[in-house]
Formats: C-alpha cells, structure tokens, sequence
C-alpha cells in the first residue's frame, strides 16, 4: 500500500467519525503471496485497529460482484465496432476468451501481449488473463520494428494479440519483418520464430477501418488465427 494511502486512512481513523472498510485487488505474481497478504493484515490491525473490515478480491471476484448487482447494465460501448455490452456479456465473452486462451497451452504466469489502440478484444483479454492467471503485457501502439522485438523478447511472451494497424504504423508487416516465419504453411496459431523465439501464438483482430463484412475477408498469415476462430477453439458456449 502506497505511504499517501496509509497517511490518508489514519487520518480518517483518529481525527474522523468516517466508518469505512478496506478491499484490496490480488494480482496475481504481484502482491498475492502469503507474506504480502500477512504484512497487509498485520499493518491494518496495528495502525487502524482490529474492527476495520479488510477484503481481498481479486479483478474476476470484482466482475462477478458487478453481474451479480448490474448484470443486465451496460458494462462497455464500444462504437466503432457497433458493440455495447451488458455484463453478463462482458463475463461470458471474456469466459469464452479464457476457455481459448487455456486450450492454446495458456497458463498462470506466461506472457500474453496485446498491442491494439482501443477496442472490445482489449477488454476481453484483460478480464481473460485475469481469470486464468497470465500476465498480460500491453505493448504501446506507436511501437516499430526494433521496440516491438526487445519488449516481446525481454518478457518472454508467448503470445500475441494485435491490431491490423494504428495510424500509419503497419502491425502485420511490422510482425513480418521480425518473424517471416508467420507466413510458412502449417498450423494456424502455431508460430516458431528466431528472433522472436518465446512467441507461440498470434491472434489477429479484425480492420476496424473497413466495413464488417470486408475485414472478414481480409488476408490472415498462415500461422496467425483471426480473433473469431481463435475463439472457436475454446469449443461449445460454457
């Protein structure tokens, strides 16, 4: 906990009548382990006293709480694509995208990458990797060729999801140069690179530039999945 947030929550404890309660957000390989969470108890206990509530939520605990007070609410609108979701939308396509992402060999700890500006697959692999415990790396959009390459490599990620593009900055034929390899024949999703040797997996997301039934058509690499089929490997709706 940050020293200004401490400094804040003593103050509202002596030298204010507010009743208030704490819950913290567990992220997992961040601030889950044992002796984090002990450390968090005991320091509570100590400088606001034994009856000042402390919860531990982790972001899927969060969401479930949000369907189970506004699920028929809107949760995102996302205009561009024509999207709005209520949240039991956002719960059960980012459930679907988790169920994906598990049967591509995604576990707790691996690397997952999501380089797009903002749209809906932004939102849905945030809640996904936060369901089933990979990290997720955001890699900033303005990126080229050589950034692209040393942050994919020095956090090891092992897969990618990506925009078309940004702006002027081409993403697939930035990919290209750094793995040529993701236009040999073979298996779809199933990506062996030299350069970018942790990277296993690239999902590609639809133009939003282009009209819904032109980005459907639009040319995928060989050993890329386009976001719907990618979905499609997480099987029957759950």
């Amino acid at each position: 906990m940050q020293l200004p947030v401490k400094e804040t929550l003593i103050y509202l404890k002596r030298e204010t009548k507010v009743w208030f309660e704490i819950t913290t957000l567990l992220i997992p390989g961040l601030n889950d382990s044992d002796s984090e969470i002990i450390s968090l108890s005991e320091w509570i206990v100590d400088a606001l006293g034994p009856d000042v509530p402390l919860h531990f939520m982790t972001i899927p605990q969060l969401l479930d709480r949000a369907v189970s007070r506004h699920g028929s609410r809107d949760a995102a609108v996302f205009v561009a694509q024509h999207q709005r979701l209520s949240w039991y939308d956002l719960q059960q396509q980012a459930d679907q995208m988790a169920a994906a992402l598990l049967s591509l060999g995604i576990r707790r700890g691996n690397r997952v990458g999501i380089w797009a500006p903002n749209r809906l697959e932004w939102l849905l692999t945030q809640f996904a990797t936060a369901r089933i415990g990979p990290v997720l790396v955001n890699i900033n959009p303005a990126y080229k060729s050589s950034e692209l390459e040393y942050a994919l490599n020095k956090v090891r990620c092992r897969m990618l999801v990506m925009a078309r593009g940004h702006k002027s900055n081409n993403y697939v034929d930035t990919l290209r140069q750094l793995a040529p390899e993701i236009d040999r024949p073979g298996t779809a999703g199933e990506l062996t690179s030299l350069r970018l040797e942790h990277l296993k997996h690239v999902v590609l997301l639809d133009d939003l530039s282009l009209p819904a039934h032109e980005a459907a058509k639009a040319e995928v690499p060989a050993r890329a999945l386009r976001f719907k089929d990618f979905l499609k490997q997480a099987g029957p709706a759950q």
